[in-house]
């Protein structure tokens, strides 16, 4: 029995990758962006990832290439990718390569109230949090 493997969270696991790996050249700094594409974009990056298909994907073509002339990041920048990362970046392109807006653009959400039982207890929001762990 197979045991699929788990599903790779972009925010922490590929956002740093490219943050690190790739925004020195394709990032948001336009003057030192090379061959038009940024990877700090959903739109960017799409450019050349083909969702659901790591084969046909040319960030993965480049990323794992053999042949260091054609390999990102080119070793002439001092940076490279673990074997790890490389994975990484495949499972998460097989897996549809779900791209999240980072997490300091998303609106923060007021969690819902906890149920309570002794409801008259309770004066604001925050004692239905405390009031349901005390009758846990």
């Amino acid at each position: 029995m197979a045991v699929a493997a788990p599903k790779v969270d972009f925010d922490r696991e590929i956002r740093p990758i490219f943050s690190d790996k790739c925004f020195a050249c394709h990032g948001p700094d336009e003057k030192q962006r090379q061959a038009g594409l940024r990877f700090d974009t959903k739109d960017g990056g799409y450019r050349v990832i083909t969702p659901g298909d790591s084969g046909k994907s040319r960030l993965f073509q480049r990323v794992s290439a053999t042949n260091k002339a054609n390999r990102m990041p080119p070793p002439v920048s001092g940076l490279s990718l673990t074997d790890g990362q490389v994975d990484l970046i495949r499972r998460w392109i097989d897996q549809g390569a779900a791209w999240e807006t980072h997490s300091s653009y998303v609106p923060p959400k007021r969690p819902e109230l906890p149920g309570v039982k002794h409801k008259g207890w309770t004066r604001n929001p925050i004692d239905s949090f405390i009031l349901a762990k005390l009758e846990s």
